[in-house]
């Protein structure tokens, strides 16, 4: 019995099925991605810390 919106080719095929958490390229690429974008954010947020502190400490020291 086919679900709705579904071709039921899988059931048909059921070696064509993917299991993500077997696949070590799959683990190791997604793994990556999401170590990459934390280091992104981090590193923007650091940067903007410094950028506003040291815009206002300059402009208190010109007052």
């Amino acid at each position: 019995m086919a679900t709705p919106g579904s071709s039921d080719y899988l059931e048909l095929y059921p070696e064509r099925k993917i299991s993500y958490f077997k696949n070590p390229y799959i683990l190791g690429v997604t793994a990556a991605a999401g170590i990459g974008g934390l280091l992104f954010g981090y590193d923007t947020g650091t940067y903007l810390i410094n950028q506003s502190s040291f815009f206002s400490s300059s402009k208190q020291r010109h007052t």
